[in-house]
């Protein structure tokens, strides 16, 4: 756990910086470095910025490093570059900044991926967001392998994975807490996102600690809902609090159970995804099944993007 947590505060925190220091007060041998330096830095922000796990150490922090880029980059174009030749003097001179373009280049190659990954296909489902009261945020989403890690499973290609948030966005008491009630989510009522019958339910699954994982019962307990020709499936739900039955009628913003920690999960949160046809059967549920988008008040969201959901609503 100690070493999930080392990565985040290296990746989210310290490379940025690292980068961002390195124009303002980093050895630059000619303004071609200056500029190679830029380009590194500001790859790196914009991959970062859409990709990172910014539920882990707080939202406000891209905010922050463009801001700190941008002066940087002044202070270096008033400060440094009258001082700079304009190419490398030496031919040892051009590593360090052909080498800044290299990273550059490689990091680029997952942005048309990034750039795509908020369009979808025509069809998506219209569904009500099935948590209330609190500021959400998506940390799996999107029709990009980069962005969402379901995208490569047919029936969950645009699932969503939602934890909740308090100020300054972060989603626990603690970057890594073990216990499950210091995650905001834990235990949040799941509402139901449209009127229809459920057609499949888990209730029995124990709730793990942080530790493990039921790779068995990917789901962990959940309910599937059909409405509007899809099954939407809400799963990772706590043990116990299921308080539907299969073959209930169900009305959209009826409380369905609990946001726990069972099945194969990392952390506290939802997972909700919808497929095509009313489907009762596991695996075509979970896994065979036709991934269907769906959209909440209009928007289809992808990785952390946030939605702020009143008790009314």
């Amino acid at each position: 756990m100690w070493m999930q947590s080392a990565i985040v505060i290296t990746t989210h925190i310290v490379l940025p910086l690292f980068f961002i220091g390195g124009i303002a007060a980093g050895r630059l041998n000619s303004a071609f470095s200056l500029l190679a330096s830029v380009v590194l830095a500001t790859t790196f922000l914009t991959l970062i910025h859409a990709a990172g796990g910014w539920f882990w150490v707080g939202a406000f922090w891209p905010a922050l490093f463009w801001l700190l880029l941008v002066c940087a980059v002044v202070l270096a174009l008033l400060h440094r570059l009258p001082a700079l030749p304009r190419w490398p003097p030496g031919r040892r001179h051009w590593l360090e900044p052909g080498i800044s373009l290299l990273v550059s280049a490689f990091l680029a190659s997952a942005l048309p991926s990034i750039l795509s990954a908020g369009s979808f296909p025509d069809d998506a489902v219209a569904l009500q967001f099935p948590l209330s009261d609190g500021e959400y945020r998506v940390i799996q989403g999107g029709s990009s392998e980069v962005l969402n890690h379901h995208y490569p499973v047919p029936a969950q290609r645009y699932a969503l994975d939602i934890v909740k948030t308090a100020a300054p966005g972060w989603r626990a008491r603690g970057l890594r807490p073990s216990q499950l009630d210091a995650y905001y989510i834990w235990g949040q009522p799941v509402l139901a996102p449209c009127t229809g019958e459920v057609v499949a339910a888990e209730r029995d699954l124990p709730d793990l600690p942080l530790s493990q994982a039921d790779q068995e019962n990917v789901a962990g307990n959940y309910v599937a809902v059909a409405c509007q020709g899809v099954t939407v499936v809400m799963g990772h739900l706590q043990a116990g609090s299921v308080d539907t039955a299969v073959g209930e009628s169900v009305i959209a913003g009826t409380p369905l159970a609990r946001v726990g920690n069972s099945g194969n999960t990392s952390e506290p949160h939802l997972h909700i995804h919808a497929v095509r046809g009313r489907i009762d059967a596991y695996g075509q549920a979970m896994f065979q099944g036709q991934g269907v988008p769906m959209t909440f008040s209009g928007r289809f969201l992808i990785r952390n993007e946030s939605i702020v959901s009143t008790p009314d609503q």
